[in-house]
């Protein structure tokens, strides 16, 4: 009956030992599986993490492109303005300069001038002029 009895204590620390492999298999798994989870999570993470960045990256270059653009567009709007205004002002100026011609021409048509052979002077010269005959006169030209 000791055999018998010894053989059963052996047998159950056996199934013992046998019991608690299985449950450090058992928890080392579902450790390494915690730990995988874990880590797949972590990736996850960084993933996001590096995709919000690269998001905001985009964000910010689309941001700046547009701002560029509109400062572009201003520039290319104030170098018509000044365009404009330059071809107002030689407009403006080539009427000035027609119409002081213009009056050039108007004032050497309505100035006098002397018919007959003798040089005219500037300014006189206290001598009187005689003319040779009735038909040498003033005139004024128009036109």
């Amino acid at each position: 009956m000791q055999d018998c009895f010894e053989t059963i204590v052996v047998a159950a620390a056996i199934t013992n030992r046998q019991t608690d492999t299985d449950t450090d298999r058992q928890t080392d798994r579902q450790t390494g599986r915690q730990a995988a989870r874990q880590t797949d999570r972590q990736a996850c993470r960084q993933k996001d993490r590096t995709s919000r960045q690269a998001e905001d990256r985009d964000r910010q270059n689309i941001e700046t492109d547009r701002t560029s653009r509109q400062t572009e567009d201003r520039d290319r709007q104030k170098i018509k303005t000044d365009r404009t205004s330059r071809q107002t002002e030689d407009r403006d100026r080539q009427q000035m300069i027609e119409t002081d011609r213009t009056s050039r021409q108007t004032d050497l048509c309505h100035t006098p001038t002397a018919r007959g052979f003798g040089p005219l002077r500037a300014e006189p010269n206290g001598f009187r002029v005689h003319l040779l005959s009735h038909s040498d006169t003033l005139s004024w030209e128009s036109r």
